[in-house]
């Protein structure tokens, strides 16, 4: 040991000993430190994701691990038939809304969606998930008649025997985006159509479900129906436990049989005429190809779920907010 002026110096030896005796102390107190961090961001990511009351969100992925269907029940208000009939949804007794807290993604490969029937297959009357109402529960759409009074609102088409032919409803957490001009898309009115400020719309193979009804389908396709200047994208969808659909895992499998095909355009021509009664007049129908019913194929298709699900997201801060629009 030496010392200079009062300055205390240590031998090379003594410092050798005391830095790594100090150097260990430093892992030890990082150690903890990092520990400590990481558990506190650990909680924030899973605060993150859940909302004021506690409830889980699936956050941007679109798929809750955690979601499962049997703990969805349905409660209903008023009638059907009329404008005071509401469904109301609930995931372990708490109340949800059917549009934000149903994940998109019903498997963690992605390959399936939530399906929301709205119209069971076989009937005409027009039910659909309200933006407006907070829960957004589902609800008969409704219509003026001609002395102003609002009414419920059916499906006219086909003229003799009003019907949708397949299931027909939504998938969760998704949006077409009204301020989004659909590039892909020429209208013949020389402007791109834009989205319709709904969930994106699917039409659904299989048994009849019931309105409320979530599934977890396959999509095959989407068809391209351009309403009034909006896009009102149509996917193609089937209960992947099906036995018909066992084998079908793309548009070019269910266009290779028959049936399949005409009943892919029959969507299609339905989709073009529903409006010739209640409105003389006939939607346009974009990407017209009588090879391909008029479809494009199930990657397309998912392309435009990802899109939706993006808008979705940003706009409704993954379901935290905005949660019921003005209109």
């Amino acid at each position: 040991m030496r010392r200079h002026k009062g300055v205390r110096y240590a031998h090379p030896e003594e410092n050798s000993s005391r830095s790594n005796g100090g150097w260990w102390i430093l892992v030890a107190i990082g150690t903890f430190v990092m520990g400590l961090l990481a558990g506190v961001g650990a909680t924030y990511f899973v605060m993150k994701d859940r909302s004021d009351t506690g409830e889980a969100k699936p956050g941007s992925s679109g798929y809750d691990p955690e979601f499962k269907l049997t703990s969805l029940s349905k409660t209903v208000e008023g009638t059907k038939g009329t404008l005071d009939f509401k469904m109301f949804f609930k995931l372990d007794g708490k109340e949800i809304s059917p549009w934000h807290d149903i994940p998109l993604f019903a498997n963690k490969e992605k390959t399936l969606v939530h399906f929301m029937c709205e119209i069971p297959k076989g009937s005409a009357a027009k039910y659909e998930i309200s933006r407006t109402i907070k829960g957004n529960p589902i609800v008969q759409d409704r219509k003026k008649n001609g002395s102003g009074k609002e009414v419920v609102r059916s499906y006219m088409w086909p003229k003799d025997n009003p019907q949708m032919y397949w299931n027909y409803g939504a998938l969760p957490q998704t949006w077409e985006d009204p301020s989004h001009q659909e590039t892909d898309i020429d209208h013949p009115t020389g402007k791109h159509p834009v989205g319709d400020n709904d969930p994106i719309d699917a039409m659904c193979f299989g048994k009849t479900m019931e309105t409320g009804q979530v599934t977890p389908v396959k999509v095959l396709g989407v068809l391209a129906l351009i309403d009034n200047g909006e896009t009102d994208w149509k996917l193609i969808c089937a209960d992947p436990k099906d036995p018909s659909f066992k084998d079908i895992h793309t548009l070019d499998d269910l266009l290779k049989i028959r049936k399949y095909k005409e009943a892919v355009q029959k969507m299609s021509d339905w989709l073009r005429d529903y409006k010739k009664v209640s409105k003389k007049q006939v939607n346009h129908i974009h990407f017209k190809n009588p090879e391909r019913s008029d479809a494009k194929d199930e990657k397309y298709a998912m392309e435009k779920i990802l899109q939706t699900h993006g808008f979705w997201a940003k706009h409704f801060d993954h379901g935290r907010k905005n949660r019921e629009l003005k209109n």
